[in-house]
């Protein structure tokens, strides 16, 4: 018998925790902030000596009260990748389980990073799988690394062997045929599992409602090209984009290199994803660049490049418009680097689509028009699946069951009609919200 609990990202696009219960034995996938819910405590309080349940009280971390009879039952936590919607609530939330962690190289050493910032020690043993490896947990259940293209390295679709069949947890994908950084999706291995009984499939649904496929980051890599080389004549070059895209920071360093600017990465977080990428051999970007975390550092640096300019390129955090990072202090006139006409920030990113990111990045916006600084917007593609990759991933692995995940009921719907337009059966499309439970025969 197989049980499915969702205990987070069925009702909000975040805080992902899935819980599955096959006969007596548990495995739990993703333990993820909502990353709102944080900025909006991080805005007026530190989050120093916070504790879980506080946490969960503010909504930043799943309630996992609604399991908690399955506490003891928990074989291993899955962690699928290294965004901290999936990964960041877990050195809050692992003490509670004796369970060990499994993830790929690079997530593993974000979680440690993660936990090692707020000064945390993790209870749990962790354990590297990478992708195309699968690892036994008890007799009767096993489990398997997926290579998949995402919008951060070593991302996976998670599959969990039973003898009921298998579970695919394709949280978050999409079907990139030419990555910057790592292989493509492993269609192959898909197909094999395909072959035999997929029980159930989770899919992240963000995008189902868009319909088309989602281009491939080679696609962002040649528009950050053309806006970099075209506005590359004088002023500084500010790029901001997420710190898990590694693939993109390649790609920011790579085109200032070719410049002769001096490429800058700043922030806590650009530190954090870089660190984490070079201490496991996917990059090494200390060698070409300078990357600087502490803000009184920052504004050192900054001092010198208001002399110069023309000879840097900055890679910083802020591209949501969060209240207190390097982007929006210079937006604000709070660094020592005075933005003008003469200057461009480029926006490689999106905005996650929350109302509290909307409103901040309109504020951002509007600042650095105040100083006709040259804004380019949307320089990015998507880590995500749209529709046609959604119907690929579906058509190649041919689960008996869906859940829609990474969303809210109103994106659930969408894909409940992407499945009608398929002629998939209607009655094995499971809408779930938080902290509801599925039985499985």
């Amino acid at each position: 018998m197989i049980k499915v609990a969702c205990v987070g990202g069925y009702s909000e696009v975040g805080k992902n925790m899935t819980a599955i219960k096959i006969d007596d034995e548990v495995i739990i996938l993703d333990m993820g902030f909502y990353l709102p819910k944080l900025l909006d405590f991080e805005e007026r309080n530190s989050r120093k000596n916070i504790t879980r349940e506080n946490l969960i009280e503010l909504g930043v971390i799943p309630n996992d009260e609604f399991i908690r009879s399955w506490r003891d039952k928990v074989k291993a936590i899955i962690v699928g990748h290294a965004h901290l919607d999936h990964s960041a609530a877990l050195p809050y939330m692992e003490k509670n389980y004796n369970a060990k962690i499994i993830g790929t190289t690079f997530t593993n050493a974000i979680i440690k990073i993660l936990a090692r910032d707020e000064g945390i020690e993790l209870k749990n043993e962790i354990i590297n799988l990478n992708p195309g490896k699968k690892m036994e947990v008890s007799k009767d259940i096993s489990i398997e690394f997926v290579n998949a293209t995402h919008s951060t390295p070593e991302s996976t679709i998670t599959a969990v062997h039973t003898k009921y069949g298998s579970i695919m947890y394709c949280n978050d994908f999409k079907l990139d045929e030419t990555p910057v950084i790592g292989k493509k999706t492993d269609y192959n291995r898909l197909k094999e599992i395909g072959k035999d009984n997929v029980k159930l499939a989770i899919i992240d649904c963000l995008y189902s409602n868009n319909n088309t496929k989602t281009p491939s980051e080679m696609l962002a890599r040649q528009m950050l090209k053309e806006v970099i080389f075209e506005n590359a004549t004088q002023g500084v070059l500010v790029g901001t984009t997420f710190a898990s895209n590694i693939a993109r920071l390649k790609s920011f360093l790579e085109f200032g290199m070719k410049m002769n600017r001096e490429v800058l990465f700043l922030g806590r977080s650009m530190e954090k994803y870089t660190r984490a990428a070079e201490d496991v051999g996917i990059v090494n970007f200390s060698q070409n660049s300078e990357i600087i975390k502490y803000r009184k550092d920052v504004k050192k640096k900054l001092k010198e490049v208001e002399k110069n300019k023309d000879k840097y390129l900055i890679v910083t955090t802020g591209n949501q418009g969060e209240p207190g990072s390097i982007l929006v202090s210079m937006a604000n006139g709070e660094m020592p680097l005075k933005l003008d006409n003469n200057d461009s920030v480029i926006f490689s990113c999106k905005t996650i689509p929350v109302p509290n990111n909307f409103k901040n990045r309109l504020t951002l916006e509007k600042a650095l028009d105040r100083k006709s600084v040259n804004v380019f917007l949307d320089i990015h593609q998507s880590g995500h699946g749209a529709r046609k990759d959604i119907e690929e991933l579906i058509s190649i692995l041919k689960p008996e069951h869906i859940i829609p995940g990474h969303g809210d009921p109103s994106k659930f719907t969408k894909m409940s009609i992407l499945a009608k337009d398929i002629n998939f059966d209607m009655k094995k499309i499971h809408i779930m919200e938080n902290r509801q439970k599925l039985e499985i025969d």
